[in-house]
């Protein structure tokens, strides 16, 4: 622009157009870090599931084989921990336990709370992965030029 012709209706259209394009950097910066933070926390989310699941397969290798599918090994594991708990007193399941026909559940209870709650919070987070990135998508369409060099 030439300091001479320029009006200040002109720098300020000028400026105008600076911050707007700053603004929508900013937004799409902050967007795009909680879009992020959430698949970092999905992630690990998912890598204590997993953990959770191999340890059970491991365990339950004849189970496992019978449902290669993780809801229904988990459900079946369920209902076993469930019966063996209802007749865990009886002197037929301790005799069966010693002989090593019944595997004693021990913490697989708490194992399965655990990956049902991991469940819940991963559902919870996708929830807010997709939040995310409405809000980065519509931060960076504000300007063609929103994205941030790094």
């Amino acid at each position: 622009m030439d300091a001479e012709t320029v009006s200040n209706r002109q720098l300020n259209k000028a400026l105008t157009e600076q911050v707007k394009l700053l603004d929508a950097k900013i937004k799409y910066a902050a967007a795009a870090a909680v879009a992020e933070d959430v698949a970092q926390k999905s992630l690990e989310i998912n890598k204590e599931q997993f953990v959770i699941i191999t340890k059970l397969r491991d365990r339950y290798k004849d189970l496992s084989e019978s449902y290669p599918d993780n809801t229904k090994f988990l459900a079946q594991l369920r209902a076993q921990e469930t019966s063996l708990r209802n007749v865990q007193y009886s002197s037929v399941a301790a005799a069966a336990a010693t002989q090593g026909t019944i595997k004693p559940m021990g913490d697989v209870s708490g194992m399965l709370d655990k990956y049902n709650s991991l469940q819940k919070e991963s559902v919870k987070i996708q929830g807010q992965m997709t939040l995310a990135v409405v809000e980065r998508s519509k931060a960076s369409s504000q300007s063609v030029n929103a994205e941030i060099d790094e």
